[in-house]
């Protein structure tokens, strides 16, 4: 069997380039705070509105109203959703929308207006559907209003994170992430990768 041999310098050098990836991974990661903190938060708020909104609405329609958990969830999740977008789009990423006047002196943007809505509802859509699988699932143990819930905040708790990014990258297109997107076009220390 074939042991290949390493000296100590080659060892140093992995050592050092692991360290310097990791350092670079954290530097990384403390710009993305540094220059996301103000509209993570903003997404907070809107986040707890939404919770309060959707969570409210699922407990009133299947504990007070009698709803099935079903029919309960979709009303939650039209109710909620309908604020998540106009508040998102208006308040967390508010840099990234454009005035109807400006619009509609360059062409108007109205079709890219009804884009942005319909990939919000899409991603909402996604989570509407997991929601249903999930208060489905419970409804096959218990018809509790509180299982119901806890697993309805289960499923959007996992998609908080995702539904930012795919706001912030693809929807909104964030003048951070624009200003992210011109630096590293204009400085090749920004392409080199993690």
């Amino acid at each position: 069997m074939f042991t290949p041999e390493v000296s100590s310098s080659d060892m140093r050098s992995l050592y050092t380039a692991q360290n310097v990836s990791v350092s670079r991974l954290i530097a990384k990661a403390g710009s993305l705070i540094d220059e996301h903190w103000r509209q993570v938060l903003r997404y907070i708020g809107v986040s707890a509105v939404n919770v309060a909104t959707s969570l409210g609405t699922l407990v009133i329609c299947h504990a007070v109203l009698g709803w099935t958990a079903t029919l309960a969830n979709v009303a939650a999740w039209l109710v909620s959703t309908l604020f998540a977008y106009f508040l998102s789009k208006m308040w967390v990423w508010r840099g990234a929308r454009q005035p109807r006047q400006q619009a509609r002196q360059h062409g108007g943007t109205t079709s890219k207006m009804s884009s942005e809505a319909v990939m919000f509802y899409m991603m909402a859509f996604v989570g509407l559907l997991l929601s249903i699988a999930a208060i489905e699932l419970v409804t096959l143990y218990t018809d509790s209003t509180i299982y119901l819930a806890a697993s309805y905040l289960g499923v959007h708790g996992v998609l908080w994170m995702a539904k930012y990014i795919f706001c912030d990258q693809v929807i909104w297109r964030s003048p951070l992430s624009e200003t992210r997107d011109s630096k590293s076009e204009t400085n090749p220390k920004h392409t080199q990768p993690l």
